[in-house]
């Protein structure tokens, strides 16, 4: 709509803005942006005003006699009301400047205070979180200003001040604003003008919550309230209600704010006002959310939706698909929470509203940090800082850039994550922001943890305590305990439990008061007195327990029972434990929070490993055999889950399945053959345990803790993984390789050396790795048994993939699809001689050859109806989340997570695929999500490599494995005699060359390839072959006549 000046005398705007260019709709100062020119005061010179207001809406109430004054002719119908931009700014404009004193975003604007974040999910870790997700109480915060109480005749003569007022709240300069407010209170009070006061108590409430003083801000609302219900003023009531909502919700009192809300909905339902009750539903969606009602909370965001909608409320509309979007993502619905986001971040930007943008292109890239894409999460975090950048606004830049910093460091680009620290650091201190100094310092202290550098870690969170008064309470908080983390790992924990010395005094902060008594009960426990430990556990428990966070409980608990197990109560700690347990496999599904994700994770191995050797500890009455069953039983349901989540992601239901029923008892009469021999690793953080399992017995064995195993496999996988130097003399290639034996022995002896006479008498022995012993190469350490060595993700899936007898063979010939591409950071051509080569050799193979990133892209559909899958192109491991873990198929990711999902009825699927390595510190998980992928899709068996080898010894070695698998062996006997071949070459005689590829699943799966004729394979070798031996017999023809005539 135009103003009705505009429409009567045919041009774009009224009046009172000369020559303003109005946009499609509203008035001159309404939505985006004009230039006007004040011809006045410099004719010709043109400004721009920016979308501060909706004098737009507030034009249509009635006329008032400020627009004579402002200059607007008395036809103009449209109330102009305390406009910040018609007369109070042309009365204060200059023409030195491009911008207005007074209603124009400036450079040196002041923001409304950064939004509390959501409460934490249950169990998260509390240190200081950078990646930011929704925040709907600063969506209310945020929105724009309460329309201003109508000014009656009284108010005539204070226009210019009340005008200055609002110009002040709408330019969010707040603290002016307030001083403005308390000027005019007195005056407004003597002359008995309620409906003069009504309005500054209102705007000076919403100023006050704006700020985070909601405590101060309740009394002049209240106040504001009761003269509106005396005037019968049913706007200023609206007004009043929906801010002293927002009052009560920033001091905490939840109940109150959602009964100020339903007294809103009422109000605004009964007067017809649709914008308020879209305000009422927002506030009570916030509501629904924090107390974990997300399926009410998005209903509600809808419902607000839609009343915005219907008056026009572009701004809460946004707002509204923000919330919905962090209502569905709590729900598990990540696709539309991410499809809510993009619709809040276009909105914003077609309204022109740089902020709300931002932050909705922040919660995008705080979801696929989540997620686990952190690659992702940069491309939305960068946009968001460069439009605070572009907006003048280094401050709001901040927060975008932390995440960032954090994402790189997911990423493994730890130099990256330094300097950009360093850079926020200097500009927090350059701007005089304590509270982002704090956080800035925080994140070079995890940083330094990261990289294994907890005395620097340690002078870091020093730095940031030495900060005193400054500091913010939270901020405090997390550098106390980050210290106390750095120091046990470099000073012990005598200097971390005093660290943790706060005295007697009560901390606000519950959650992070649970956290430091949880990590002091650890420090009391590892020095040996689980008597002054036991109450701090008992305190965290309980408090944990009130507040919903089960990731600390289950951590309070595991420690609760190892005090009690110290102090000789066995029967105590084992019923603590099971109790951890039971609230451990409560969760449905795996988090979505990274660092919920990774406590949660902690939380479980040491609570399982504590159960473990509780019910292997002796007791009356029982044997070694009635103690070590339930045992492996307990560990098997934890490994099964853990996998399960690993594989699917977050929000994927952890529901039963095949792979969820395996035991003990059903192992050894059902799956294991004889002369199989399996090894179930399980590593804690103070001891490890090995199950060796043969049909006939099971035997528990105690191994050193995680941390020591994880130090020699690391060690020697970096030994195994480099390429070794062709050009180097042979005595130092023998020497090397002397030094790998060395240590594959030692590591031999420190996994296996309770256990040699079983590994001597198997055929065949399945390895159930666990954490960093994805990264074992098996093989290496048998290099004269004879052994073939499988692996399996958990013995469930074992027991899965053989029960029934496996899937009857298809009585239609065997399809193969042997598919190569190049990537796109490099060509593959090694992969396509693969392919080449096994479509030539075998009937029934498809050769697919895709172009990197131009087209051809390949989808699980694709790859259904084969029975053999050789796959020859790039992937993409993340360690960190392995259903991340992808293959790069032309232009198309295809994740572990998808391939899970699916369905293939492929036997066998050969992953000959160059690993993309990103820095980042190595588990093996990345390899296994892949490969369980495939697993979970149907296929019995998979082929895999743990780190990138040569393209021609992959092709030697897959051509030797594919003519064993043709002569009848099984996959297991053929990747063995394979690896055998490479090894006795004197050329790929290093472990480099074939002691990286594993198989996976059911060793005894085999698959009845055809070889094609001699002639089909080699055909045309023969050909080439005979064409230059003519050539040659051509070329020596003329020489030998010359031979003869002389």
């Amino acid at each position: 709509m135009r103003c009705r000046e505009a429409r009567e005398s045919g041009r774009s705007g009224c009046a009172s803005t000369r020559s303003c260019r109005m946009p499609a709709r509203g008035c001159a100062c309404v939505r985006r942006a004009c230039w006007r020119t004040a011809a006045s005061r410099s004719p010709g010179s043109r400004w721009r005003a920016r979308t501060l207001t909706r004098c737009g809406c507030w034009h249509r109430i009635s006329r008032c006699w400020p627009s004579a004054r402002a200059g607007a002719p008395r036809s103009c119908a449209w109330r102009l009301a305390s406009c910040a931009h018609c007369w109070p700014v042309r009365a204060s404009w200059s023409g030195r400047s491009r911008r207005a004193r007074v209603g124009i975003r400036s450079s040196s604007r002041r923001r409304r205070p950064s939004p509390c974040p959501r409460r934490p999910e249950p169990g998260m870790r509390f240190r200081a979180r950078h990646v930011v997700p929704l925040a709907v109480l600063f969506a209310l915060l945020a929105a724009p200003p309460a329309r201003p109480a109508p000014v009656g005749a009284t108010g005539a003569a204070a226009w210019p001040a009340l005008a200055r007022l609002d110009s002040l709240r709408l330019a969010w300069r707040g603290a002016e604003a307030l001083a403005l407010i308390d000027t005019l209170l007195p005056a407004a009070r003597a002359a008995r003008d309620s409906a003069r006061l009504a309005g500054l108590l209102v705007r000076q409430g919403e100023l006050l919550t704006s700020l985070g003083s909601a405590g101060l801000a309740e009394a002049p609302l209240r106040e504001a309230l009761a003269l509106g219900a005396a005037r019968g003023d049913t706007r200023t009531r609206l007004n009043a209600l929906r801010w002293l909502g927002l009052a009560l919700e920033g001091q905490g009192r939840a109940a109150e704010a959602t009964q100020r809300y339903l007294e809103l909905q009422n109000l605004a339902a009964a007067a017809g006002d649709a914008r308020h009750q879209g305000w009422a539903q927002v506030g009570l969606a916030w509501q629904d959310y924090q107390a974990g009602q997300s399926a009410r909370s998005a209903e509600r965001y809808r419902q607000a939706i839609a009343h915005f909608a219907a008056t026009d409320e572009r701004r809460g509309e946004i707002w509204a698909w923000n919330g919905l979007g962090g209502a569905l993502a709590s729900l598990g619905d990540y696709r539309a929470a991410m499809d809510c986001y993009r619709r809040a971040a276009a909105g914003a930007r077609a309204g022109g509203d740089p902020t709300v943008e931002a932050m909705a292109l922040n919660n995008l890239g705080g979801l696929a940090f989540d997620l686990g894409d952190p690659g992702d999460a940069i491309g939305h975090f960068d946009r968001a800082r460069q439009i605070e950048i572009a907006e003048h606004y280094p401050k709001g830049a901040f927060l975008p850039a932390l995440n960032i910093s954090r994402c790189e460091q997911e990423l493994g680009r730890l130099a990256a994550a330094s300097a950009l620290l360093d850079s926020l650091l200097g500009a927090s201190r350059a701007g005089g922001w304590p509270d982002l100094e704090a956080r800035a310092q925080l994140g070079r202290a995890e940083l330094a943890m990261r990289r294994a550098r907890p005395r620097q870690a340690a002078g870091i969170y020093r730095e940031v305590l030495a900060m005193g008064a400054r500091l913010p309470e939270r901020s405090a908080l997390d550098a106390r305990l980050g210290l106390a983390r750095a120091l046990a790992r470099c000073e012990g924990d005598a200097a971390a439990l005093a660290a943790l010395s706060f005295g007697d005094a009560p901390l606000e902060d519950r959650q992070l008061a649970t956290a430091i008594a949880a990590e002091t009960g650890r420090r009391l426990l590892a020095l040996g007195r689980p008597a002054e430990a036991l109450p701090r556990y008992r305190a965290a428990a309980a408090e944990a327990a009130q507040l919903g966070l089960g990731g600390l409980r289950v951590q309070a608990l595991a420690g609760l029972a190892a005090a009690q197990r110290a102090l000789g109560h066995a029967d105590s700690a084992l019923v603590l434990l099971r109790e951890g347990a039971r609230i451990w496999e409560a969760e449905r599904s795996l988090p979505r929070d990274p660092e919920w994700r990774e406590q949660r994770g902690a939380a479980g191995h040491l609570l399982y490993s504590e159960l473990a050797l509780a019910l292997l500890a002796p007791r009356a009455g029982l044997k070694e055999a009635a103690r070590t069953r339930p045992a492996f039983d307990q560990l098997q349901r934890f490994k099964a889950r853990t996998l399960q989540e690993r594989m699917l992601g977050p929000g994927a239901p952890a529901g039963e399945s095949a792979w969820a029923t395996a035991n003990l008892d059903r192992l050894q009469r059902e799956t294991l053959r004889d002369g199989e021999l399996l090894l179930d690793l399980y590593l804690g953080p103070e001891r490890s345990l090995l199950f060796a399992v043969t049909r006939a017995h099971c035997y528990a064995l105690l191994l050193p803790a995680e941390e020591l195993i994880s130090g020699r496999l690391r060690a020697l996988h970096g030994l195994l993984a480099a390429p070794p130097d062709r050009a180097a003399p042979a005595a130092a290639r023998e020497a090397e390789q002397a030094v790998i034996a060395a240590a594959a022995a030692a590591l031999r002896g420190q996994l296996f050396g309770g256990i040699e006479d079983l590994l001597v008498a198997s055929r065949r022995v399945v390895l159930v790795p666990d954490g960093v012993l994805n990264l074992f190469a098996p093989a290496l350490l048998d290099l004269a048994g004879g052994r073939e060595w499988i692996r399996v993700p958990a013995a469930a899936v074992l027991v899965g993939l053989r029960a029934g007898g496996g899937a009857p063979a298809p009585l239609r010939p065997l399809r193969a699809l042997a598919l190569a591409g190049d990537g796109e950071r490099v060509a593959l051509p090694g992969a396509r001689r693969e392919a080449a080569a096994l479509a030539r050799g075998y009937r029934g193979v498809e050769r697919l050859l895709l172009p990197g990133a131009v087209g051809g892209d390949i989808s699980l559909e694709r790859l259904r109806g084969y029975d053999l899958l050789h796959i020859a192109a790039h992937a993409e491991l993340n360690d960190q989340s392995p259903w991340q873990s992808a293959l790069l198929l032309g232009g198309k990711r295809l994740s572990a997570a998808e391939i899970a999902r699916g369905r293939l009825d492929a036997r066998l699927a050969v992953l000959a695929a160059c690993a993309s390595a990103d820095g980042r510190r190595l588990s093996g998980e990345g390899v296994l999500g892949l490969a369980s992928a495939f697993l979970g899709a149907g296929a019995p068996a998979v082929i895999a490599t743990l780190w990138p080898v040569d393209d021609a010894a992959t092709a030697a070695l897959m051509e030797r494995f594919y003519a064993e698998l043709a002569a009848g062996r099984s996959a297991a006997a053929a990747l063995a005699g394979a690896q055998a071949a490479l090894r006795t070459r004197e050329s790929t005689a290093h472990p480099f060359f074939w002691a990286g590829v594993v198989l996976v699943g059911d060793g005894e799966a085999g698959l009845p390839l055809r070889q094609r004729p001699f002639l089909a394979r080699h055909g045309l070798r023969l050909l080439a072959g005979l064409a230059g031996l003519l050539l040659l017999s051509v070329a020596l023809r003329p020489a030998r006549k010359m031979r003869a005539s002389l």
